[in-house]
C-alpha cells in the first residue's frame, strides 16, 4: 500500500513539471511576441492531460510509474 502512495506522490511531482513547463513554454511565447491562438492551447492541455491519465491508469494497473533506482 504504501508503494502505491509514493508512486501517487511521483505522479503528483510529474504532473506539476509538465503543467510547469507547459506554462512556462506558451509564457516565453507570450513575452516574445508570438501569438499563441487559443485552439493550439486547447490541443497542448489536451495532450497533457492525455499523458498524464496514461501514467495514471498505468500506475493503477500496476505497471509502475517513473522509477529512480537511484533515489530508493
Amino acid at each position: 500500500m504504501l508503494h502505491l502512495v509514493i508512486e501517487v506522490l511521483w505522479f503528483l511531482i510529474f504532473l506539476c513539471i509538465i503543467v510547469g513547463v507547459g506554462w512556462l513554454v506558451v509564457w516565453v511565447l507570450g513575452q516574445l511576441g508570438i501569438p499563441v491562438p487559443p485552439m493550439v492551447l486547447k490541443i497542448v492541455l489536451l495532450v497533457v492531460a492525455l499523458l498524464c491519465l496514461i501514467y495514471f491508469l498505468t500506475l493503477l494497473a500496476g505497471g509502475g510509474g517513473i522509477s529512480f533506482p537511484a533515489l530508493r
